[in-house]
């Protein structure tokens, strides 16, 4: 089947070839954009159901599912005996927060329960009364969905903290060969560990991240190689992000 014939405002017209390759390759370009977020990459919508059977058929719910709740349900899915059942007020994600790069355009949108913070005394100069703007996701992946996917391991000192206060198991020599037990670093394909891929987003700005990184420096801001194990409170770096090809 011939592509439609475009009639573009051009000065001289095209005998229909041109015309033809061109409402191919926009037919092209549309389904390419719609496979970005394809309807089979979510789970199905047990919604209706769930509110006409009611929940007592399911061993378990798991109300949101975001980055913390997707994870829960998953895990308790791998016993075949049990029924779980996810609980999401938003519905699947839209195309944009398949794309790190342009994550932000999902701020302002229905995808997002627009919340705001307390005023704060020493953030948020810019906001009407220093109250934070924090954008929390409304959707299957939750602020996941929302955010720009960088990998950030959280600060040692928290951690030992709350073993400090009696919570055993939760200080970072614990918490830590999860955080490794989760993800595989780019490079580290031969021996992979979790499913949270790592990825420097192929960046290509080192000569301003060494001007950044020098400037931090003059204030006292470390330099630090890689995120790693260290759980290092403050430096200056390269943030990995949980992105693979592009998305």
């Amino acid at each position: 089947m011939s592509a439609p014939i475009l009639h573009a405002h051009c000065p001289n017209p095209s005998v229909g070839t041109l015309n033809n390759l061109l409402g191919s390759l926009l037919q092209t370009l549309i389904t390419a954009q719609c496979a970005i977020s394809a309807k089979e990459n979510w789970p199905e919508d047990y919604g209706d159901l769930a509110l006409e059977k009611g929940l007592e058929a399911y061993d378990f719910v798991v109300v949101g599912a975001g980055s913390a709740g997707s994870v829960v349900a998953s895990r308790l899915s791998e016993n075949r005996n049990w029924k779980v059942l996810v609980l999401e007020a938003g519905g699947d994600p839209p195309q944009e927060s398949e794309m790190p790069s342009i994550y932000s355009y999902g701020m302002f949108t229905n995808f997002n329960w627009h919340y705001y913070t307390e005023p704060q005394t020493s953030a948020c100069y810019a906001a009407r009364d220093r109250s934070c703007y924090w954008p929390r996701g409304k959707m299957v992946g939750g602020t996941g969905g929302i955010n720009g996917m960088l990998f950030l391991r959280g600060n040692r000192r928290d951690y030992d903290s709350w073993l400090a206060k009696g919570n055993v198991g939760w200080g970072w020599n614990d918490v830590l060969p999860y955080f490794r037990k989760a993800v595989t670093p780019v490079g580290n394909s031969t021996n992979p560990m979790g499913h949270v891929v790592l990825n420097d987003f192929n960046f290509y700005y080192d000569d301003l991240l060494n001007l950044i990184c020098n400037a931090s420096a003059a204030l006292g801001v470390p330099r630090v190689q890689r995120i790693g194990d260290e759980g290092a409170a403050i430096g200056c770096t390269r943030a990995p992000g949980t992105v693979e090809n592009g998305k």
